[in-house]
């Protein structure tokens, strides 16, 4: 994410530099057409200055012709990614991206939760299960041992009514 801003404040800077730069030719041209009063073409660019030679004018409006054509075709193409990256910036900096980001990451947490706790009532069945068996195997020891038990005719031991004399 910060890579993507970090790139789009880079290519928001090279467009306001080539448009700058765009716009400082454009005047130059136009201050040129308007001195020679014609439109400027490659094929007849001429100084009327005695001392600039007409051939090396020439090369130097190529030259800036042919800057300028490279310039538009950088400029077209970082328009061109900007134009690709504008959606990606648009929404995730929307506050719907935001909230809507906010809410998948609760809508995760509320499922894993929800799955912790289905294991939880799981293992509860189970440790649920366990004491009824063990209360089963329990009463059934009691029951048994009673039953097996033979009956007790002796006087308990002690001071209690059964060892009263009577």
């Amino acid at each position: 994410m910060e890579v993507l801003k970090e790139k789009v404040i880079a290519t928001e800077h090279e467009v306001a530099v080539n448009d700058a730069n765009i716009k400082l030719l454009e005047r130059n041209i136009t201050a040129l057409e308007d001195y020679a009063n014609r439109p400027l073409t490659a094929a007849g660019i001429t100084c009327g200055c005695p001392i600039v030679h007409e051939q090396e004018e020439q090369r130097r409006m190529l030259n800036l012709l042919q800057n300028t054509d490279h310039t538009m075709a950088q400029l077209h193409l970082l328009m061109n990614e900007f134009q690709e990256l504008q959606p990606y910036v648009q929404r995730m900096s929307s506050p719907y991206y935001t909230i809507s980001s906010i809410l998948d990451c609760h809508v995760s947490t509320l499922k894993q939760t929800e799955n912790n706790l289905d294991r939880l009532v799981e293992k509860m069945h189970a440790v649920d299960g366990m004491l009824r068996l063990a209360l089963l195997h329990l009463a059934t020891s009691r029951q048994q041992r009673s039953q097996s038990a033979p009956p007790s005719f002796c006087k308990p031991i002690g001071d209690g009514p059964a060892n009263m004399r009577t």
